[in-house]
């Protein structure tokens, strides 16, 4: 058996948990930020386009039973008015996440934590890096949110 690369490397860390901190692959795997960065990219391209192709396979399946199972019948004449088609739904905005996925196992997304408690710019951060800092970037999201915790205690001794 043949030497297994790093980008094999990353795949199957990243396989096994897909939420594994960028510096914890580049320790374990000796690569370089960007190469992590690229391989979960393509992995997610990947699972796009496979994604894609199961909904397709699955709507040519069930379109064959449609007319497998519709009895014929004579054409009726057409309904006077077509009924107007449902709006199409946007998708919801805790179902999306822009740029990975780090938020979405979070059973309450940091926004939302931070919209009910009303929070301002600065603790509104440091909720937000402290709840992802496991999924993402580790003590460099823990020193972020120090960072806006600073800013914030700062603020606030000087009557802000």
């Amino acid at each position: 058996m043949g030497k297994v690369s790093t980008r094999q490397k990353i795949r199957s860390m990243l396989n096994s948990n897909p939420l594994l901190n960028t510096g914890t692959i580049m320790q374990k795997t000796g690569a370089t930020r960007s190469l992590v960065h690229q391989v979960r990219r393509l992995m997610k391209k990947n699972l796009k386009q496979e994604t894609k192709a199961v909904q397709k396979q699955e709507t040519k399946a069930v379109q064959k039973q449609k007319t497998k199972a519709a009895p014929k019948q004579e054409p009726k004449a057409a309904p006077k008015q077509e009924p107007k088609a449902a709006p199409k739904q946007e998708p919801k905005a805790n179902q999306v996440q822009v740029g990975g996925y780090h938020y979405r196992n979070k059973t309450i997304q940091p926004w939302d934590a931070i919209h009910a408690w009303d929070l301002d710019f600065f603790s509104g951060n440091v909720v937000k890096y402290v709840a992802r800092h496991r999924e993402k970037n580790g003590v460099q999201d823990l020193k972020k949110a120090r960072h806006y915790l600073d800013k914030l205690i700062e603020l606030m001794e000087k009557g802000q």
